[in-house]
C-alpha cells in the first residue's frame, strides 16, 4: 500500500489536492496522510505550546476527513510543528511515494511555478514524487483539470528543522475495522 501524503491548511487548492489523494487511493487502495504544519515564529521556542493552532488542525482536520469519507480510502492526520513549510512537508513526507500539493490555478506558468516558495522548495528536496495539481478555474469545465509532476529528490534536508509529528489514525469510510 503506498502512502500520498497532502499538505493541507483548509484553502481550496488543499480541498482539492485531497480530493485527488482520496480519489487516487481508491481506484489503487492507498493511504493518504493529511499533513497540517504549524509555524512555529523565530522568536518562540521549538517547542512553544500553540493550542490556537492545534484547534485549527482539528477543525480542519474533521474537513479533511469529510472529504476522505467520500470516498473508500483510508485518511491518516498529522500536525507538524516547525519553522518552515518546506523543510516540514519533506520530513513528513520521507514515508511517501507522492506528495500532492495543491495550488491555486494561474494564468500564466512561470506564476505557477515560481509563485511559490514552498512548492519550489519541495521540488528540489522531496524524497519521492511531488504531483502539483492546479484548482479548475471557476466556470472550467470539469475536463480541464492540470496537474503538474515532478520527480523528487532523496535529500535530507528537513533534518533539525521539525520538533514533532503527530499522526492520528482513522479507517477508510466503510471498512470493517471501527
Amino acid at each position: 500500500m503506498a502512502r500520498i501524503l497532502v499538505p493541507f491548511g483548509g484553502s481550496a487548492a488543499g480541498e482539492y489536492a485531497l480530493d485527488v489523494a482520496c480519489t487516487m487511493a481508491a481506484i489503487d487502495g492507498d493511504e493518504v496522510c493529511a499533513v497540517y504544519v504549524i509555524c512555529v515564529p523565530s522568536q518562540l521556542p521549538i517547542s512553544a505550546h500553540l493550542p490556537a493552532e492545534h484547534a485549527r488542525a482539528e477543525q480542519l482536520f474533521e474537513r479533511a476527513h469529510a472529504i476522505a469519507d467520500r470516498y473508500p480510502a483510508a485518511l491518516t492526520t498529522m500536525v507538524v510543528e516547525a519553522r518552515h513549510l518546506g523543510p516540514a512537508i519533506v520530513e513528513a513526507a520521507q514515508e511517501c511515494e507522492c506528495i500532492i500539493f495543491g495550488q491555486r490555478a494561474r494564468h500564466r506558468f512561470v506564476r505557477r511555478w515560481l509563485g511559490s516558495r514552498t512548492l519550489r522548495y519541495l521540488v528540489a528536496h522531496a524524497p519521492c514524487q511531488v504531483l502539483v495539481s492546479y484548482t479548475p478555474s471557476a466556470g472550467a469545465p470539469a475536463a480541464t483539470q492540470q496537474f503538474l509532476l515532478v520527480h523528487g529528490t532523496a535529500r535530507d534536508h528537513a533534518a533539525g528543522h521539525v520538533l514533532r509529528l503527530q499522526e492520528h489514525h482513522r479507517p477508510a469510510a466503510g471498512s470493517e475495522h471501527h
